[in-house]
This record gives C-alpha cells, sequence and structure tokens, in this order.
C-alpha cells in the first residue's frame, strides 16, 4: 500500500481471489483490517465492540493488560480509548466498555469508530 502501484485494500484483496487466495477471515467478520490478529491499539470503540462480540477471550485478555499496564504504571489513567464527552476528551478502558455495551448503554458507543489507524502514507 505505500509501494507502486498503489492500491487500496479493495484492489489487494480482487488480486487475492483472482489469484485463488481466500480473504482473510477477519474481513468477514466485520473487521476494517486483517492487523494484529483484531487487537489495534489505534483501534476505535467500534472496532472493539466488533472484537468483543466475535473473539471474546482475545478482548478479554486486552482488558486484563490494560489493567496490569495501569497497576504497573501506578495509574490509573492510562487507557487505549478516549471518548469525547460534551466536548472534552476522557479515557475509556476496555473495561468500562465493555460494561457500557453489556449494561444496554450500546446506544451511547460510537459504532462507526472503527480505527484511527493512517494505514496509507501519501505521496504529498
Amino acid at each position: 500500500m505505500t509501494e507502486a502501484p498503489y492500491w487500496d485494500k479493495h484492489e489487494m484483496l480482487k488480486a487475492l481471489k483472482q489469484d485463488g487466495i481466500r480473504k482473510p477471515r477477519l474481513y468477514d467478520m466485520g473487521f476494517a483490517h486483517n492487523n494484529c490478529g483484531g487487537f489495534c491499539v489505534r483501534a476505535g470503540q467500534g472496532h472493539f465492540i466488533n472484537l468483543l462480540q466475535n473473539k471474546r477471550s482475545l478482548y478479554l485478555f486486552h482488558e486484563q493488560k490494560e489493567l496490569d499496564m495501569q497497576e504497573y504504571l501506578g495509574r490509573t489513567d492510562v487507557s487505549i480509548l478516549t471518548r469525547e464527552v460534551k466536548g472534552d476528551e476522557e479515557k475509556l478502558t476496555l473495561r468500562q466498555l465493555r460494561e457500557e455495551w453489556e449494561s444496554g448503554l450500546g446506544n451511547q458507543i460510537d459504532l462507526n469508530d472503527l480505527d484511527g489507524c493512517g494505514c496509507f502514507a501519501s505521496d504529498a
């Protein structure tokens, strides 16, 4: 993607199909990319809800790792996610996200926030 020819993901998937190579399974699970087995520190809320729904054990593993990191650093203000509340940015832990989703507050979670990954480098 960063070297000529500058193909986007759809062109790459088309080339795979033409060569008889199966599309990576994460795409069929609704993930925006096939990186890191479904976990990405640059991912957004929607991506992590998808991970929770499709690969719960992996989500819970990383939820615990985030808590372990907080304990190691002696800080609770460290999280992978953030969100905006009334114009202010606040930390959002994977545990908070899961608990809010499971308690029915999912209508307040931005499911379109899939990733902040700038995976394509421009020539500009």
